[in-house]
């Protein structure tokens, strides 16, 4: 199957099974959640999003290697394994909770420097290219994945500066001044006014960037114009405040983001159960969110360990 992470082997190391597999909280327990929920939370935008997302810890993760050179800092999968059910949930905050048929496809924010973009970017016949478009045709919708020629990336500059001024103001100009090109500005012109939600994770100045995008404002307080204004932010909880920013794990941290509309979760479960709280997503939209994290290889391995149990 294309794209998806491998199965083997079920121990990182000897003794100890896959750590995503030790959650105390089982997919069948989020399932039950879903008849708590009522359609939306006073958002009254319900169209469908243009979904920004940075790359390592986000879409796959880092493996915890390259942690002194500002690479990412998840040590608990396997370094490039795709987290499960993000391409799912993406396409499903990309059609929101109205399901367009023609939703417009994840822009990528990187830190990755731009002079290495050759041998750094994601292509069309990269893995996470090839999973997104796989996951838009089990699910009938055409034209969608990963759009590589409107990916945004930074530069070495950023790796050495503080989050404020280095990556994660590098990452909300890069949201705030984005503008489309070519295949993927003709869909956005299908829906005008369309907003926009950014994915990423706390271990490269994520959560700072979304903070600015949500005001919309730079650090001095000036006004800025972006011409996608942010519904929500989803920020990977990947580490507990070893990296280049705050983990924001503290409860009064995560409410005080949760005012900016950004919102720290565990995994892409959490994500989607939340963004149908929120009504970014529909009440289906999520559960095949569920099931497609339940379906996944890790999900497999982790019901033959009778960790979790399927929606």
């Amino acid at each position: 199957r294309v794209g998806l992470t491998r199965a083997m082997p079920c121990r990182r190391r000897v003794g100890r099974p896959h750590s995503k597999c030790r959650s105390s909280r089982s997919l069948l327990q989020w399932a039950l959640v879903l008849t708590a929920f009522q359609a939306g939370s006073g958002e009254t935008y319900a169209g469908p999003h243009l979904v920004f997302s940075d790359v390592d810890d986000t879409l796959y993760a880092s493996g915890g290697k390259y942690v002194s050179k500002g690479a990412g800092v998840d040590d608990q999968f396997y370094h490039k394994e795709v987290y499960p059910g993000v391409a799912q949930f993406m396409l499903e905050l990309a059609r929101g909770p109205c399901e367009v048929e023609d939703p417009p496809s994840v822009i990528l924010l990187s830190a990755r420097p731009h002079s290495l973009k050759t041998l750094l970017e994601i292509t069309d016949d990269h893995k996470v290219a090839k999973l997104f478009r796989h996951t838009a045709r089990m699910n009938n919708v055409e034209n969608w994945g990963v759009d590589v020629a409107n990916a945004q990336y930074g530069a070495f500059a950023n790796f050495f500066l503080s989050c404020r001024s280095g990556m994660g103001l590098k990452k909300y100009e890069q949201w705030r001044d984005f503008r489309p090109a070519g295949e993927g500005k003709k869909v956005l012109e299908k829906h005008e006014g369309v907003q926009s939600v950014f994915v990423g994770d706390n271990g490269q100045c994520d959560a700072m960037a979304a903070v600015q995008m949500s005001r919309n404002e730079l650090n001095t307080g000036e006004p800025t114009k972006s011409m996608f204004k942010l519904s929500a932010a989803f920020i990977h909880n990947v580490q507990p405040g070893s990296g280049g920013e705050p983990s924001y794990d503290a409860e009064d941290e995560r409410l005080a983001l949760a005012r900016h509309r950004v919102y720290l979760v565990k995994d892409y479960a959490e994500a989607a159960i939340k963004a149908a709280e929120l009504g970014l997503i529909s009440q289906a939209g999520m559960r095949r969110v569920l099931h497609a994290i339940a379906d996944s290889n890790l999900g497999r391995l982790c019901q033959a360990q009778h960790q979790i149990s399927a929606p």
